[in-house]
């Protein structure tokens, strides 16, 4: 009687002779395995793009806001904000304060408003340096204006004079700041009162969660008049591009494991017709249904998920050279697990239908 062990090692061998279905279910593996890699390596790459792109236009700050001063938002809130992990910065801005530049021949004005938390975030030096507390820093059109293109000077108001020690550029959704002086206040002035609080969130997709965080973590006086204004169109569009794509890459998926399943199933019809005789033969050696069903579907599989195996590698590999972006490896050997999946579901069923024959009726068959 030919034992099942025995049955297995020889599934093992023609697997080595039968050169041209090995290589054959090797390549369907290796190109499948490969295609679902590359397909969702494309998206993911574009996905970023395009979310990078979204980036860096500002859309993930998010504003609380005291529209007409009656809020009372507390200089308190910038530091109890900055100790969660909401956001990735937090400013917070006062109401602008005019203050006045003494030429020889005219006298400028200049908006100045007190700045609170990591405004080094958002505005870039152009002159000078960044102030210190009791010291101011110009926006470069305030700058302009006020006739301070070097940032060296002093603005007074009611006999107070604050030294100016730098010019700012702000961009994007901080361009107006170029139109003011930002003034670090002294520490020893005790409370002020906030018009503007801004956050970045960390990532667009975390913006609701940012402006819940502010809505609910900011101090004030009368919390209901806070308006909390964030870039919801950025948001659903990267919501939209995340679902789009997504949902393109898992059709690609689908329709490739599918694709590659039937090729699998049309070799192993293949495989098993050409070894109708073999099978005849060790089902009259006493070979059982289910050790002729394993040697037929260990022979399908094993060049399945090496070349299942080659084809994951070689994708993941050329992702990175070509998008600086790979899939992650639980995924990659996921993907082998289907394919390997696949091309057992895809031998069962013809090895079954070969096991299930008279063995006498096969060997007489010329």
């Amino acid at each position: 009687m030919i034992r099942t062990r025995a049955l297995v090692g020889e599934a093992l061998r023609s697997t080595g002779r039968h050169l041209l279905t090995t290589g054959a279910l090797a390549l369907i593996a290796a190109l499948a395995t490969a295609a679902v890699l590359l397909t969702t390596g494309n998206s993911y790459a574009t996905e970023a793009a395009v979310i990078g792109s979204l980036d860096e236009r500002g859309a993930r700050v998010v504003v609380a806001y005291d529209h007409d001063g009656a809020a009372g938002i507390r200089m308190a809130s910038v530091d109890s904000l900055s100790r969660t992990d909401a956001a990735e910065w937090f400013i917070g801005l006062g109401e602008a304060v005019d203050h006045h530049v003494d030429h020889e021949l005219a006298r400028a004005t200049v908006g100045v408003r007190a700045v609170f938390g990591a405004f080094e975030d958002v505005v870039v030096p152009a002159a000078g340096r960044l102030p210190r507390e009791g010291e101011a820093v110009l926006g470069e059109r305030a700058a302009r204006d006020a006739g301070l293109l070097d940032g060296i000077g002093a603005l007074s108001a009611g006999g107070v004079d604050i030294p100016v020690v730098g010019v700012f550029r702000a961009e994007g959704p901080f361009d107006r700041l170029n139109d003011v002086a930002l003034a670090v206040p002294d520490s020893a002035e005790g409370e002020r009162q906030l018009r503007y609080l801004y956050g970045l969130a960390p990532a667009i997709g975390q913006i609701d969660v940012l402006a819940d965080a502010m809505r609910a973590g900011v101090v004030a006086s009368d919390p209901d008049l806070i308006r909390i204004e964030k870039p919801s169109a950025a948001a659903d569009l990267e919501r939209v591009i995340s679902g789009e794509l997504g949902s393109a890459a898992r059709r690609s998926t689908t329709l490739i494991l599918a694709t590659s399943g039937l090729l699998i199933l049309i070799v192993a019809i293949m495989v098993v017709g050409s070894r109708r005789r073999d099978v005849g033969r060790w089902r009259a050696l006493g070979a059982s249904r289910s050790a002729v069903v394993t040697g037929f579907v260990i022979e399908v599989v094993v060049p399945v998920v090496l070349g299942a195996s080659v084809g994951a590698l070689s994708a993941q590999l050329w992702n990175q050279a070509a998008h600086d972006f790979r899939n992650s490896w639980t995924f990659a050997g996921a993907l082998v697990v289907d394919a390997t999946l696949v091309a057992v579901a895809a031998a069962v069923a013809p090895a079954i239908a070969a096991a299930s024959r008279d063995p006498v009726r096969v060997l007489r068959v010329p």
